[in-house]
C-alpha cells in the first residue's frame, strides 16, 4: 500500500537552456553533414559519430532531463527513492532520525542530482530542484537528504509510519 507518492521533474531553467543549446548544436551539425551532405569543419567527424552525437546529445539527453522524473514513494514497510538509473529502498527499521530542513545543494552536496558522500561533502543526497527536503539518518550513520516539493507531508507520513509524534 502506498501512503505517499511524489514525482518531480527537472525544471531548473538554466539547466534546461544549457541542454537545449547542446541539443540544437547537435541538430545543426547533423543537418549540415548528414542531411545536406556538407562535412562540418576542416577535419569532419565520420558520419557514424555524427549519428551517435545526434542520438545522444540531440535526443536522449534532452528527453531524459525533460521527461524522466525523480519519484519518492512511502509504502507500508519502506521508502523508495527512484531517479533512473538510481534506485534506493530504505527500510523503516533502519531509520534512527528524520527531519525536514532547508539545504543548500551547491555548498552542502556539490549540486543537484544524485550525490554520494565525498570527502568535500559529508552526506548523500538526491534532489533535482529546490532547497527543501527530508533528511534521514540511518543506523549505519549514513545521512540521506531526499529533496521534496512537499517536505511537510513527507515528514508527517514517515513519522506516522515510525510511530513518532511531530514536534511543532
Amino acid at each position: 500500500m502506498q501512503l505517499y507518492h511524489e514525482k518531480q521533474y527537472n525544471r531548473m531553467l538554466y539547466l534546461l537552456v544549457f541542454i537545449l543549446l547542446l541539443a540544437v548544436s547537435a541538430w545543426v551539425v547533423f543537418a549540415q553533414q548528414i542531411i545536406m551532405g556538407h562535412p562540418v569543419g576542416t577535419d569532419p567527424a565520420p558520419n557514424w559519430a555524427v549519428w551517435l552525437i545526434f542520438g545522444t546529445i540531440g535526443i536522449v539527453f534532452p528527453a531524459y532531463f525533460l521527461f524522466v522524473p525523480m519519484s519518492v514513494a512511502v509504502h507500508a514497510d519502506d521508502i523508495l527513492v527512484l531517479f533512473p538509473p538510481y534506485r534506493r529502498v530504505i527500510q523503516f527499521e533502519d531509520i534512527t532520525d528524520v527531519q525536514m530542513r532547508t539545504f543548500h545543494a551547491i555548498w552542502e552536496y556539490g549540486g543537484w542530482g544524485i550525490r554520494f558522500a565525498f570527502p568535500l561533502w559529508k552526506h548523500n543526497m538526491i534532489a533535482i530542484s529546490g532547497n527543501q527536503g527530508v533528511e534521514l539518518t540511518l543506523k549505519s550513520g549514513e545521512k540521506l537528504m531526499i529533496g521534496s516539493t512537499r517536505p511537510t507531508e513527507l515528514l508527517r507520513v514517515i513519522h506516522q509510519k515510525l510511530g513518532w509524534t511531530l514536534s511543532e
